[in-house]
């Protein structure tokens, strides 16, 4: 079916609004605490008021468009808005003089038969840029850590929720919930290690897009689930995070709005589901005048989200809107004049950190819809059949409305922006639900778990208790800082208090109790609600055996625990303590521990050195540095000599010897010692020949250190002379001369001792090589009885001096001008005979 704007051109119905579409903060631009008013006297005006006609064409086409579409946007004036009429359709927002509409069949029937004029306008969820529709092979071709520029088609988006579990079969579970007028599927990712586990943490649900032309958070929604399991195990926080809470995220509670046309493309999407019904005024709600259930029929996906819920236990969530930037808190039902959320501060807190936190990371003007991106849901206007107060009275979670940006469908090149904006803020609403009270309640009597309701007195009200879920018995509890007066409800057992349970903002206070006969409340303070945590508190049987325990912040360290009196009664971070049948405080006191440190180091037995650096930065020894600096400390060895080990303020690191030692997280003075010790190298010699001689070495030792002087000697067997010294590594000739010293270098050395027979040996024949004059100055002449193919003369060293390759001549003259004078070994290599002469050259 084709989604052009209907009708065809301005001429078709009245004219169409084409102006910029300035929302104000309430249905006429009045003040909200006097809405409520003006709205009775407008409405008693109406019937006194003249309507405009509107051509019998006009309503025919209306209503063909609407056997084919679930609802056309009409805009209307004002004075015309009715009760009646607001219960029929829903309202998208209004200007001074204008109200703009979705209408179904049922209220465009209302808008005729009362005769009232109205204006086709242009759909939000029809838009003339390009949607970047993508399947999921193009899908998964992305790069999905930094390019979420796309909507999916609706295949896509279920197999990329799929995709997401086969991933990630650890961490992401997907659930149908249940399926939609025209089939489509509603789907949940549950995260979070072990997901067929139920753990003791908060349950967590975040929705977007019941309405199904807003669709910013759809998409934000799908990038967050990607976000959370693709650092779990690498990012602290996020690791944290889903350690902590079960977290539910839904990022399309009404697919068949949003695909009105087809699967393949979110142009044409519609507010309502296929039965033109808005799923945001089809809750359950608890204000004594709206029909509960509401006069509407319920839907199928109001029905499927109404069991789920039903089946979990949500602490908090939040439901993703557009049309307008700001967050929106409960009660829907009501001003904030009429009644107040029982938690109304905390959402207060919550909402501004949200909120503040996306200004610090937004362009200027962003998220401050009604002045500063805040609203009281009715302030704003009031509605009825909401979701967010359905979860807020019925099922004691604490749900706002996030309104994630002006144009209902947004361009996809902006989708990067918007979750850069919000991703934070997304994250720290979900860390909320760790802090405040958590806990368990269990029968004193066998430990079983209990169905309980966790009251604070003096505070709850409209179903703002919570109840523990089963089959653990587990509850959390959000609170804004304060003192309260908590009470524990259960059927069979007499209710139990604790009294004056102080806490502060972002504190998580973990209660464990027990109902039944004879138990006792057990307070555990830190001193001055700083310095660290502490945990035991609970109410407990006489006779039970309680750990408390301790955990400074940095910067801080315990001192001791007192009680009440004053007196002190551990010094431990942990003791136990046995109930009696009296009611009784702890307190943990910390006291500040300085907050830098100085850092000694230095080198200490053998030779080498030490240096550290903090960030990059290389310090000196005596440098003081901020608490809870990582200080690098890098050994560099001398020559010939290792790093032995490591010494910390006294104590020996056991078993450590590498050349960088790593202290993290600095709390005291460091006095580091670095100790190094000298290597001993393998001197291992060999005869080339068994049998052709002997080598000795003095020391005789099989290992030496860096720099000792070795001497070797060689004595040749009988009819075997002595050749050379040759290092098997480098194959170089270490030396000519039987005796030979060097200095040990800075690695194993391998050295075999080289002797001939006299039969390869032209030396043994005098008449075989002749070498003249000998000493000699500018010249050396050579002749030999055979063919000579190489010269080569080397100095006592072993370094040659010269190599000269020779033509099978039986001559050769060596000029000696660049030799200096000295004594030489002349090697006369022919084809089958080795001859040496011994050369002086002056």
């Amino acid at each position: 079916m084709d989604n052009t704007v209907y009708p065809d051109n301005e001429s078709d119905i009245s004219m169409k609004h084409t102006g910029s579409e300035k929302r104000t903060s309430s249905f006429f631009g009045i003040n909200p605490k006097t809405m409520l008013r003006t709205f009775i006297f407008v409405f008693a005006l109406i019937p006194t008021l003249a309507l405009y006609s509107q051509s019998p064409a006009d309503t025919e086409k209306i209503k063909s468009r609407l056997s084919e579409y679930p609802e056309v946007y009409l805009s209307i004036e004002s004075r015309f808005y009715s009760p009646e009429l607001a219960l029929l359709a829903s309202m998208d927002y209004s200007e001074v003089d204008r109200v703009f509409l979705y209408v179904n069949r049922e209220a465009f029937d209302h808008i005729e038969n009362q005769g009232i004029e109205f204006r086709v306008e242009k759909s939000p969820g029809t838009v003339d840029f390009d949607l970047n529709m993508l399947d999921v092979d193009e899908i998964l071709q992305k790069s999905l850590t930094d390019t979420w520029d796309f909507y999916p088609t609706y295949e896509a988006y279920v197999a990329l929720m799929y995709q997401f579990e086969q991933d990630f079969p650890d961490l992401v579970k997907i659930h149908n919930i249940g399926t939609t007028v025209m089939g489509r599927d509603l789907l949940f990712a549950q995260i979070g290690p072990d997901v067929d586990q139920q753990r003791d943490v908060p349950q967590f649900m975040y929705t977007s897009t019941m309405h199904g032309d807003e669709t910013t958070g759809f998409i934000l929604s799908l990038r967050l689930i990607h976000h959370l399991i693709n650092n779990y195990g690498t990012d602290a926080e996020i690791t944290q995070l889903m350690d902590q809470v079960e977290i539910w995220i839904c990022p399309n509670e009404n697919p068949d709005g949003t695909y009105t046309n087809n699967n393949a493309t979110v142009n044409g999407a519609t507010r309502s589901n296929a039965n033109g019904k808005d799923l945001n005024r089809n809750y359950p709600g608890p204000h004594p005048s709206h029909p509960n259930p509401p006069v509407m029929p319920l839907q199928p996906e109001t029905l499927a989200m109404i069991e789920f819920a039903e089946s979990k236990n949500f602490i908090m969530s939040a439901n993703m809107h557009g049309g307008i930037e700001l967050v929106n808190y409960p009660w829907d039902s009501w001003l904030s004049s009429q009644q107040l959320h029982a938690d109304h501060d905390w959402w207060g807190f919550v909402m501004y950190e949200y909120v503040d936190t996306v200004h610090a990371y937004s362009v200027p003007g962003y998220m401050t819809g009604m002045g500063d991106g805040v609203t009281h849901g009715g302030d704003w206007y009031v509605v009825y059949g909401s979701r967010q107060d359905y979860f807020n009275y019925f099922h004691s979670c604490r749900e706002f409305t996030l309104e994630l940006s002006n144009q209902k469908l947004l361009s996809p090149s902006l989708l990067p922006a918007h979750w850069e904006y919000n991703y934070r803020s997304l994250i720290n609403y979900i860390k909320q639900a760790t802090y405040g009270f958590h806990g368990w309640v269990k029968d004193a009597q066998g430990g079983e778990p209990l169905l309980a309701t966790l009251h604070l007195k003096e505070h709850d009200q409209l179903n703002s208790e919570v109840i523990t879920r089963m089959p653990n018995g587990y509850f959390s509890r959000p609170v804004i800082a304060g003192t309260y007066d908590i009470e524990f409800i259960a059927d069979g057992f007499q209710p139990v208090s604790m009294d004056g349970v102080t806490i502060s903002n972002y504190e998580r206070m973990e209660l464990k109790v027990f109902l039944g006969e004879n138990v006792q409340a057990l307070y555990v303070y830190a001193s001055d609600d700083e310095g660290g945590s502490v945990s035991g508190s609970g109410i407990y049987p006489a006779g039970h055996e309680v750990l408390i325990s301790a955990v400074p912040e940095p910067g801080y360290e315990l001192l001791y625990w007192e009680n009440a009196q004053g007196d002190i009664v551990s010094e431990m971070p942990e003791f136990t303590h046995t109930m009696t049948s009296e009611s009784i405080v702890f307190y943990a006191v910390f006291h500040d521990v300085p907050t830098e440190f100085a850092v000694h180091f230095a080198a200490g037995e053998g030779s080498g050195s030490v240096a550290a650096r903090i960030d990059g930065m290389w310090i000196s020894s005596g440098f003081v540095a901020p608490a809870g600096s990582d200080v690098e400390f890098i050994a560099t060895p001398q020559t010939g000599y290792e790093v032995s080990s490591w010494k910390v303020n006294g104590v020996m690191i056991p078993g450590f010897t590498g050349g960088e030692y790593l202290a993290e997280d600095l709390q005291t003075v460091i006095n580091l010692t670095t100790n190094f010790s000298q290597i001993h190298y393998l001197l291992d010699i060999v005869v080339e020949t068994p049998g052709s001689g002997q080598v000795y070495v003095t020391p005789n030792n099989e290992t030496f250190h860096y720099g000792q002087t070795v001497n070797l000697s060689a004595v040749p067997a009988h009819g075997y002379v002595f050749q050379s010294w040759v290092d098997n590594n480098t194959e170089e000739v270490l030396s000519v001369y039987d005796t030979f010293a060097f200095s040990m270098p800075a690695h194993n050395m391998d050295i075999t001792a080289v002797f001939e027979h006299p039969s390869h040996m032209a030396e043994n024949h005098p008449t075989a090589v002749r070498v003249f004059p000998n000493p000699a100055r500018d010249q050396l002449s050579v002749e030999a009885d055979f063919a000579m193919e190489s010269l080569e003369l080397t100095d006592e060293s072993g370094k040659v001096i010269l190599n000269r390759t020779i033509l099978n001549s039986r001559s050769y003259q060596i000029p000696l001008h660049s030799v200096a004078p000295g004594f030489y070994l002349l090697r006369i290599q022919g084809a089958e005979i080795t001859a040496v002469k011994k050369v002086q050259v002056f």
